[in-house]
């Protein structure tokens, strides 16, 4: 796979991942329909009689569902439980086809990051990013300067505030931005709800709102959060570092 996919660019890449997807999802189809109501009564009586429990499978309840809602979004949607017939009846018939598109995953995964990375690396050589006097604009006008930590920070050290949220990685902003009390929503009075939160520090940060979601809940070390996908929690005590400099 490695040598047919290599020079694959992310978009096919992506396309190959989505046809894989529904070529096994027909497939799946098309084997559940070999078995008869009998055939799932009997396997479910057999689990039943030797005391094991019976295979099920949560999906997103749609009639929660929202026009535009992103994949991530609709992952959150509350869920509905169903028996899982592929567990009941042919649980290792798709094996190898799962870790062929766990394989596919990962490697558009890593395509992506590299071409992220590039892109990132080219808008820096072009200056296309925000200067520091409108990104302490944009901020401003979201209430940086009102927070209890930021209130009595002088010019020098909001400058030097704004240099560093500019000039760091997502994570690390993320990571700054919550150690200021920025992440927030009861700082936020106009907006109120966390979803809100997301979706304004994103607009900031040229990013999507589900991508900031996930940093900051990893912050939490509670959360069931993907902490290998967002990794805000890493950089912590580097963010608390530079504000305790700063200030």
């Amino acid at each position: 796979m490695h040598e047919l996919t290599r020079d694959l660019q992310p978009e096919l890449l992506k396309l190959l991942y989505n046809d894989f997807e529904f070529f096994l999802s027909m497939k799946k189809e098309e084997k559940e329909a070999q078995f008869s109501s009998t055939d799932i009564d009997e396997a479910i009586e057999k689990l039943t009689t030797a005391g094991k429990s019976i295979p099920t499978k949560e999906i997103p309840d749609f009639n929660y569902f929202k026009k535009g809602m992103s994949k991530d979004e609709i992952k959150d949607l509350p869920k509905l439980r169903f028996l899982d017939k592929e567990k009941l009846l042919f649980p290792f018939d798709f094996f190898c086809s799962y870790r062929f598109k766990a394989m596919l995953k990962e490697k558009l995964a890593n395509s992506e990051a590299v071409h992220l990375t590039q892109g990132k690396q080219q808008e820096l050589a072009s200056s296309s990013h925000l200067g520091t006097d409108n990104l302490e604009k944009a901020f401003e006008e979201q209430g940086l300067w009102e927070l209890p930590i930021t209130q009595k920070m002088n010019h020098s050290a909001r400058a030097t505030l704004i240099n560093n949220i500019r000039n760091s990685d997502l994570p690390l902003q993320i990571a700054l931005l919550s150690a200021i009390g920025f992440t927030e929503s009861k700082n936020h009075p106009k907006i109120r709800t966390n979803v809100g939160v997301y979706e304004m520090i994103a607009r900031l940060l040229g990013t999507n709102s589900r991508t900031i979601k996930g940093n900051i809940n990893v912050l939490n070390s509670n959360s069931k959060e993907d902490k290998k996908r967002y990794t805000s929690h890493l950089h912590q005590q580097r963010a608390q570092e530079i504000i305790k400099n700063i200030k």
